[in-house]
């Protein structure tokens, strides 16, 4: 796969020295982070403060309208109680690639889910917002998952009833936290091991390398690239954790609130997604 697929941020100030020197265009380049970095924080606010789950996907689908953005809903049912993803695109003409960025925006019911994963959510809201007005030449589909926490329920769902395939698909989750991110070879389910696409591992792998982002291998990471790579389809997950602490970090309990949100990791972590 080659390094065309994504994290295109650093050439975004490849453009002509003679035309814009480099002090402007450093200015404009730092204008346009602060901007994101607001944009993401204030939407990690809402989805904070939102009421429930239900509430925190109308949240996405505003913020979607308020960019012009047209999205489709995917409702589903599960055990009785409705959830649904919530779908846009950024299409090109001549694409290279057809890639989808994912990440889940529902919460389980203690903390605000602020980390978990609204900080995802609100990375995907500033990748489209950053994006929509300067498309690089993939085909990007945006997807928020419904019900993460209830056993990768949206993306099973999603991967189940559509015929979209993408070459690839980068999921997105607790994007706020930490100095390195956790890369999964894989997850151990029902006696069989089921990989995480290889070639999208050593893609991310070496980004951090080249950015001097610290990385640590593991396994059973269960998030919303597993859904893909249990169909056999390349999926991968960019997963924030900080390594000088032990588990548990602050998700799924009380410590998943805004004061423990880093707004640096947030806007780090969309920066290397672009």
């Amino acid at each position: 796969m080659a390094k065309t697929y994504c994290f295109g941020l650093f050439a975004v100030a490849m453009v002509s020295y003679a035309a814009c020197p480099q002090k402007t265009e450093q200015a404009q380049q730092e204008t346009v982070q602060q901007d994101t970095s607001h944009y993401m924080y204030s939407a990690l606010e809402g989805l904070c403060y939102a009421e429930d789950n239900v509430a925190r996907g109308g949240l996405v689908m505003t913020e979607l309208v308020k960019m012009g953005m047209d999205y489709s809903v995917q409702p589903f049912e599960i055990e009785g109680q409705h959830y649904r993803n919530i779908i846009t695109k950024i299409d090109v003409e001549n694409e290279s690639h057809n890639l989808a960025f994912t990440a889940h925006y529902d919460r389980v019911d203690v903390g605000c889910g602020v980390i978990d994963n609204g900080s995802g959510t609100a990375v995907l809201l500033g990748m489209i917002k950053d994006l929509k007005e300067s498309p690089k030449d993939n085909d990007l589909s945006f997807i928020f998952f419904d019900a993460e926490e209830r056993g990768l329920w949206g993306s099973e769902y999603y991967v189940a009833n559509t015929e979209e395939r993408f070459d690839a698909v980068f999921n997105i989750d607790m994007a706020a936290y930490g100095d390195s991110l956790m890369i999964s070879r894989g997850v151990h389910y029902l006696g069989e091991f089921i990989p995480t696409t290889e070639s999208l591992n050593q893609l991310i792998i070496e980004i951090c390398n080249e950015n001097s982002i610290p990385y640590i291998l593991t396994e059973n990471k269960w998030t919303d690239n597993v859904s893909f790579n249990a169909a056999g389809l390349p999926a991968a997950s960019v997963v924030r954790i900080n390594s000088a602490l032990p588990y548990p970090y602050p998700i799924h309990n009380e410590g998943d609130n805004m004061s423990n949100t880093d707004i640096n990791a947030l806007l780090q972590t969309e920066e290397f997604m672009l």
